[in-house]
């Protein structure tokens, strides 16, 4: 194990972590309630339920992002390396994080699309958004895979700061 100032930067990270899935849950719920019931119906949505559905890609991007971060973290903390992230997810996973590396892929790969490809075109935005409504529940879960492994090896509630 590493320095105590390791330490506290994971418990740190996993905190805003937490926070950045709560914020991701509520625009990802939020969603549900008004989501058109085909492809068509996309186009003739008000403005307001669009944002929502934006709202929900910067959340997303953001919380796979931090949970990234979190990751490497807890990886420099306990000495893994982190050449590179199949590495780190199957070092992880031998020490009892389970996080599965094709989920991890494809959660990134849409992040990747809705923070820095910007779908021009209705049906990738379509297609975006209907994998951002696949793919929340296991970025979900994986942050709650997180807070769970920080707070048994680390021995620390991460969520004791958190309203």
């Amino acid at each position: 194990m590493s320095e105590p100032e390791d330490r506290e930067i994971v418990v740190e990270e996993c905190r805003n972590l937490i926070k950045a899935a709560g914020h991701l849950r509520y625009s990802y719920e939020g969603v549900l309630e008004r989501l058109p019931a085909d492809r068509q119906q996309f186009a003739a949505m008000p403005s307001g339920d669009l944002e929502r559905l934006d709202a929900l890609a910067i959340r997303f991007g953001r919380c796979q992002d931090m949970a990234a971060s979190t990751l490497r973290s807890i990886a420099t903390y306990q000495d893994l390396a982190v050449d590179s992230f199949p590495r780190l997810l199957d070092d992880l996973r031998r020490h009892g994080l389970r996080i599965e590396p094709e989920d991890w892929s494809r959660m990134r790969k849409l992040r990747n699309t809705v923070v820095h490809d910007y779908p021009k075109h209705e049906d990738e935005l379509v297609n975006a958004y209907e994998d951002l409504i696949k793919l929340t529940p296991a970025l979900l879960s994986a942050v709650e895979q997180i807070r769970a492994y920080v707070a048994g090896p680390l021995d620390v509630d991460p969520t004791d700061r958190v309203p």
